[in-house]
């Protein structure tokens, strides 16, 4: 019952954060809070990276190392999204980055596909 209560939560707090950053107007200042955000998300990717990381070093499980190449590539993306903080606009930002989305994606497929 515990767990069902926890899921309905997460997804309600998903749900009205959600609305809230849609309502925000795009400014300059909107861009840059979704960039830091960005940024705290590529920390927190590197964060879960090191912790797979240390996982499969002990255990040597396929599917561990899949996972944590996904948070490797998740890492990467998130911070070089968030370069743009410091660096003016680059135009193969973007392009590279749905690119990484697809192996990210495909990394977590392999991990659970693999048995």
């Amino acid at each position: 019952m515990r767990k069902d209560a926890l899921i309905r939560s997460v997804f309600l707090a998903v749900v009205l954060l959600s609305s809230a950053f849609a309502a925000v107007v795009e400014t300059d200042a909107a861009i840059e809070q979704d960039k830091i955000i960005t940024f705290a998300s590529a920390i927190l990717a590197t964060f879960l990276f090191v912790t797979c990381a240390v996982a499969y070093h002990r255990n040597k499980h396929k599917r561990l190392l899949f996972v944590t190449i996904a948070f490797l590539i998740y890492a990467i993306k998130g911070f070089l999204v968030s370069s743009e903080l410091f660096i003016p606009e680059m135009e193969w930002v973007d392009p590279v980055s749905s690119y990484l989305d697809f192996a990210i994606l495909l990394s977590f497929f392999a991990g659970i596909m693999k048995k």
